[in-house]
């Protein structure tokens, strides 16, 4: 995107990849254009940095309550102008927006009232309009933030521009309110604007509108309901104060039933702004809603408003419209207060009890005798309308004053909870202590309120074992009374170093249908009504019994309901009972668990004390609704001798496959496991209850038998004997011989292609689809390019020729999207984002934000932050440079990179994971070279840093040709690390001492040493990583087929058939000739001819020996028997590989007269 062109652009000396950003004040000139923005970086800014590159993505960040932005620019063209600009909060503030003219004055200002977004994404929009014509001249744009709240920050501001006239598509109203054009804070729209859904506590939507009359207004709508709460309905006049206003109970409205909200107050005519704030007690959805109208009710609107007693304060009452407390020491003979009423006129009378008490008024100011302390006098304002175009929607209002005479409590909370009456009741009475025999598994909090205004958060005090009291005092004037509250049954459970948390999630066990019986081998569950997730369901019974079998070394301290719920609204729900033999259980007295739309998700934690190793817990479901939960236990581990038991198994193999995956449940976890099949001998992982035996690489179509010959336990407890599965093999598939599905030469052929194969494949059962990309620039601009299906693979002519690349910004706008698509090849091309590239670093620029099951080979991804994410399951990239210098490597997943080149372009942290606790390798790096892009551009480096869920990054057998910070691993996120190395060397090929590797700063949980064992390294095959659970194979995928033959007969090249062959690509000179499922072509010109055959999947091998047609200029060389005419490189895993510089390898040669030589090598 171009932007507005300055009037002059300061020098400023920048290099490529220098890390050094520079900014100067740069004058300019409006109209902007239609569609573009105002390059921020032409600004005079303090305390903000200006991020991304010219465009919607630029923004300023890291603003703060001393930002100052100043733009300096010429006004060309006198008329009408819009000033726009967005932003994105974690909090709150407002920005002073000032246009000045060259004498200093201003010529127009506006507040922007920024909301929190959640995110820093500028999603939220403000304009200032300058509707009188705008003199030609110089002028001064001056942006300053206050009032900052919810985060030291300002938000992030961008998308600013000056567009001619007034760019106004506010809705007018009377009449409609488009969703579209709303802004929305946690709640968003759906179905194409048609409603707005998503809607939860302290979500909100607002709407900037033109109000052509003035008046009073009815909001109309039309509103599902999901769960309890309260819609705030606000119209909020230019200068943020509320004009009108009106709050709304959610009720019992289904399939958008149609709902008036009356707004109390008169809004005036103009720009206005109405607000929609929901709130609930819960976490749950509250509602939907679509359909929104404001429609003009009445010219004037009538109330009581602003009643003040002298000196005192009035609240909102309890049962009364507003309450005043006059204190001990109020000695005046009446209470005087007054109020508004515009538009009507009142009535006012009182009452004392049934008696009824003089009222008086003079000039607007009514009295009444005082009550005398402790008694109260009820108020009442009757309002009549005046008569004309006036509404009045409460014509009657009520205050309670009460004198205080005594210290009186108004209200006490146990764990934010009200106190039931009976203790409310023995608490307010003297002698105003009592005690609470009640069951918590935790020390609840308390808090006090008095009626005179003294608010006590209460602090315990330890009695004993199980007792606790509370004391706090409460003081008015000169009154002074004591409380006391005395809790006992506090049974806490202070963890030892030696106990395990153990998650049970519904996700992570087999269910058998039939039987109701979950199990994960050392945990089971019996009459369950199946799962959602991680969550168990239970069946709709009034009261039912579930028995949780534990492993036979386990002692249980806590079991924890972790996010117990009832899945349905309106019932009455508790755990009646938990017991466990003899063990004594303690089960809180608060034991409720609700639907989240009526109070939300909450643990329950039971503590148990004696539990017996081994013993099932039981518990009481008492219930008209349908509970849901996971659980976690806190557990101890007592020694055993009795051996281990292989409780339940199925076999993993995928359709036609010579491989399979064992997956054993034992009733404990199980330290190391072997398993023979077929003559291998298979090391199982160890570490969990569920065991995994992956089988690869044997005969097609033959049955087997798996014997599991060891499994032993954490205490040396040894299978008492071998347990044995039948398997039988897949019938390999026949390759079906098929030429290139797609080839694609300029932009549109690419998005068109794109279009056509989300269309085909959008299945998992849909065929393999292969594209062929011829070299070219493939210019996308800020256009993302995004994969939606399934079986596709990209082939490049060569990967400096093809060049993908755009201009996005963003970790969620890459150039190109695999993200949502599985089953994806790519090989041969690059990728580049053009945000930074080849400039300092000015952003997050994605190039491939990639999917789940995907290979990469031979790619060039280039941008400088976020270069890569990873979202899929399980992907295998080989042979490819990644460059860039911030995180650009991040994600989760289980991601194995194979000799890869990791190439900083400026110093920062190589990959950010955010690995999920399901997946257990994250990224795993294998004979892969660090590097930098030019020297010294890698400056201080880290290997990874944490960001999100639980990182893992393994760097096994890494040539660092740059070395990085001697700690080696940075600081983001508070969270449990697993972050390793193994082998790595300096550029020369000497070990790196590893001894100095440490912990990142932001580590949660003990302290460990970062480096692998020669045992552990051995575990991080390609086969363990990828389809260790579910026996995947990236090498049927990965592996290229070997090189053709080629020989020449007059024009025609031919070639033995290469075994599994879908098709094969000729090369004239390097550059793609034709594709052809034949063995041979003839040639249309002179020039020396290759061959690569294509797999299953379409990646490439290794290119023929060359075939010259015509006069080459050389005298023709013809190779001895003896001599070799290809090699051929495989890792370990037997997959093939470019020509190695480090590491172990396999090299495989062929000889002119057919034999091959077979040698390992050592680099």
């Amino acid at each position: 995107m171009f932007l507005q062109q300055p009037i002059k652009i300061a020098a400023v000396a920048l290099a490529m990849f220098s890390g050094i950003s520079a900014s100067a004040a740069t004058k300019f000139t409006i109209p902007t254009n239609d569609g573009e923005y105002i390059d921020l970086r032409w600004a005079d800014v303090e305390g903000a940095n200006v991020e991304g590159a010219p465009g919607p993505d630029q923004c300023f960040g890291s603003t703060g309550e001393n930002t100052v932005v100043t733009f300096s620019f010429e006004n060309t063209v006198e008329q009408p102008y819009t000033f726009t600009m967005a932003t994105g909060h974690k909090g709150t503030c407002v920005i002073d927006v000032t246009l000045k003219d060259a004498s200093g004055t201003t010529v127009a200002s506006g507040k922007h009232n920024v909301v929190n977004t959640q995110s820093w994404a500028r999603t939220t929009a403000f304009k200032m309009l300058i509707e009188n014509p705008l003199p030609k001249g110089d002028y001064t744009l001056e942006l300053r933030p206050s009032n900052l709240a919810g985060s030291n920050y300002a938000g992030n501001w961008g998308k600013m521009a000056f567009y001619a006239g007034i760019v106004d598509n506010r809705d007018h109203v009377p009449g409609a309110v488009s969703l579209g054009k709303g802004n929305y804070v946690g709640m968003r729209t759906e179905n194409n604007d048609g409603n707005v859904g998503y809607v939860k506590n302290n979500t909100s939507g607002s709407y900037d509108l033109v109000f052509d009359q003035p008046g009073v207004y009815d909001l109309n709508w039309g509103v599902t309901r999901y769960g309890d709460g309260v819609a705030t309905i606000s119209v909020i006049d230019p200068e943020g104060n509320v004009s009108a206003e009106g709050k709304w109970t959610v009720g019992q409205q289904t399939n958008y039933d149609p709902v008036t909200v009356h707004l109390g107050g008169e809004v005036a005519k103009g720009a206005n702004t109405l607000k929609i704030l929901f709130n609930a007690d819960h976490t749950g959805f509250i509602a939907n809603f679509n359909n929104i109208e404001l429609n003009r009710v009445a010219d004037h609107y009538a109330c009581v408003r602003n009643v003040a007693i002298d000196g005192q304060k009035i609240t909102a009452g309890d049962g009364y419209d507003l309450n005043c407390n006059l204190p001990i020491s109020y000695s005046a003979g009446n209470v005087d207060f007054t109020f508004d009423h515009p538009n009507g006129s009142v009535v006012v009378t009182a009452k004392k009890g049934d008696a009824d008490v003089a009222v008086t008024e003079a000039g607007g100011k009514y009295s009444f005798p005082a009550p005398a302390r402790n008694e109260e006098v009820i108020v009442t304002m009757t309002l009549t309308p005046d008569e004309g175009s006036v509404v009045a929607y409460q014509t009657v209002y009520t205050m309670r004053v009460f004198h205080i005479g005594d210290i009186i409590l108004s209200e006490l909370n146990l764990d934010g909870n009200p106190a039931d009456k009976e203790l409310f009741d023995k608490l307010s009475a003297d002698p105003y202590s009592t005690t609470l025999n009640r069951v918590y598994t935790h020390v609840p909090t308390l808090q006090a309120r008095f009626i005179h205004g003294q608010d006590e958060n209460v602090t315990p005090v330890k009695v004993s074992d199980n007792v606790y009291r509370y004391d706090f005092k409460a003081v008015v004037e000169d009154l002074m009374r004591d409380y006391s509250l005395t809790i006992d049954g506090i049974h806490l459970y202070d963890r030892l170093d030696s106990d395990e948390t153990v998650a049970m999630k519904f996700n992570e066990g087999t269910y058998d249908e039939t039987t109701k019986t979950w199990t994960n081998g050392q945990f089971s569950i019996s009459g369950i009504d199946g799962g959602w997730n991680s969550e168990f369901k239970f069946p709709i019974t009034a009261e039912q019994t579930y028995t949780i079998n534990v492993g036979p070394d386990a002692v249980v301290k806590q079991l924890i309901f972790k996010g117990f719920r009832d899945n349905y609204t309106g019932n009455t729900n508790i755990i009646k009972a938990v017991t466990s033999g003899d063990a004594i259980v303690w089960l809180p007295g608060d034991n409720r668990f609700y639907n989240t739309s009526e109070a939300g998700v909450r643990d329950l934690v039971v503590n148990i004390e004696g539990h017996k190793v081994g013993t099932p817990i039981s518990f009481t479901v008492q219930s008209n609704g349908q509970m849901m939960s996971e659980f976690e236990f806190t557990v101890g581990r007592e020694a055993i001798t009795s051996a281990p038991v292989l409780t339940s198994h199925k076999v993993i193999i995928p359709d036609n496959a010579n491989h399979f995956v064992l997956a054993a449940n034992f009733d404990r976890v199980i330290a190391k496991a072997t398993a023979t099949v077929g003559g291998q001998t298979i090391t199982a992982v160890g570490g969990s209850d569920l065991i995994y035996f992956p089988a690869w690489n044997l005969d097609y179509d033959t049955d087997y038998t798996m014997t599991v010959t060891e499994a032993v336990d954490n205490y040396g407890n040894k299978l008492a004997a071998p347990v044995t599965c039948q398997v039988k093999t897949g019938t390999k598939a026949a390759v079906t011989k098929a030429p290139v599905d797609y080839i694609v030469s300029n932009v549109e052929e690419f998005k068109a292609m794109v279009a056509a194969v989300n269309a085909s494949n959008a299945s998992a059962d849909a065929p393999a689809v292969v594209v062929f990309v011829k070299n070219g620039d493939y210019d996308f601009g800020t256009e993302e390019q995004t994969f939606r299906c399934y079986n596709v693979t990209l082939i490049g002519e060569s990967r400096a020729g093809v060049i993908l690349h755009g201009n996005r910004s963003g970790i969620s706008n890459p150039v190109i999207s695999t993200r949502y698509s599985n089953n994806t090849v790519l090989q041969d091309m690059t990728l580049r984002n053009d945000l930074d590239w080849g400039m300092p670093r000015g952003g997050v620029g994605v190039a491939l934000s990639s999917g789940n099951r995907e290979v990469g080979i031979n790619l060039s991804l280039e941008s400088q932050q976020d270069t890569q994410v990873t979202n899929g399951n399980q992907s295998y990239y080989r042979d490819c440079d990644i460059y860039g210098a911030v995180d650009y490597i991040c994600g989760g997943g289980n991601q194995f990179y194979d000799r890869c080149n990791l190439i900083m372009t400026n110093p920062g942290t190589i990959t950010a994971p955010s690995t999920s606790a399901v997946h257990k390798w994250g990224y795993v790096f294998s004979n892969c070279v660090i590097d930098e892009i030019s020297k010294g551009a890698a400056g201080s480096y880290n290997l990874a840093r944490p960001w999100q869920n639980e990182p893992r990054t393994y760097w096994l057998n890494t040539k660092m040709n740059v070395l990085p910070t001697a700690n080696g691993y940075g600081s983001m996120g508070n969270l449990p690390t697993h972050f390793y190395e193994y082998g790595s060397v300096d550029s020369e090929g000497n070990p790196i001492d590893l001894s100095v590797r440490g912990n990142s700063s932001t580590h949660v949980g003990p302290a460990y040493t970062p480096v692998l064992t020669d045992e552990q390294a051995a575990l991080f095959t390609v086969e363990n990583v990828l389809g260790q659970t579910d026996s995947y194979c990236v090498a049927e995928i990965a592996t290229p087929l070997d090189a053709p033959v080629a020989k020449l007969a007059g024009k025609t090249i031919s070639w033995e058939p290469v075994a599994d062959a879908r098709f094969y690509i000729v090369y004239r000179d390097g550059a793609y000739v034709a594709n052809t499922v034949d063995n041979k072509i003839d040639a249309d010109a002179d020039g020396l001819y290759t061959v690569r055959a294509a797999n299953f999947r379409g990646v490439l091998g290794t290119a023929s020996a060359g075939v010259q047609v015509g006069e080459s200029g050389l005298e023709d060389i013809v190779a001895g028997a003896n001599e070799v005419i290809d090699v051929t490189y495989y890792n370990l895993q037997g997959i093939a590989v470019q020509a190695p510089d480090n590491g172990v390898f396999i090299r495989v040669s062929r000889m002119a007269d057919g034999t091959k030589t077979i040698e390992k090598i050592v680099k």
